[in-house]
């Protein structure tokens, strides 16, 4: 199965701009009001929902064929370009787990900060 990679990262470019954003209208994060942390949190919130289904889109195409699309039968070139695919959904999913890691750890140092 191809995934399209292609609107997965635009998804994450505009979670992030979206982050970026948020941030930026709060000020600075050590002497912000609840008021003005509450849309950084819900913006990341939104950002992490999106990262997971687009992982879990990832990773239905990896757990698609439990073999990668390999198959002894077929030509080399054939089963070459599904381990290509297979590591570059691999790569993709491995990103978009990170930048969910780490907004998630904004998320809870930004709660922490306000008590």
């Amino acid at each position: 199965m191809s995934v399209d990679q292609a609107a997965i990262a635009n998804d994450m470019t505009i979670q992030i701009a979206l982050v970026n954003e948020a941030i930026a209208d709060a000020g600075d994060l050590q002497t912000a009001s609840l008021s003005q942390l509450q849309p950084v949190l819900t913006v990341i919130d939104n950002a992490v929902a999106v990262f997971e289904a687009d992982a879990a889109i990832l990773d239905a195409a990896i757990d698609q064929v439990n073999t990668g699309g390999v198959n002894p039968d077929q030509p080399a070139p054939l089963n070459i370009a599904a381990l290509i695919e297979q590591a570059s959904d691999l790569s993709q999913l491995s990103t978009l787990l990170e930048a969910t890691a780490y907004l998630g750890r904004a998320a809870v140092n930004i709660q922490q900060a306000t008590g």
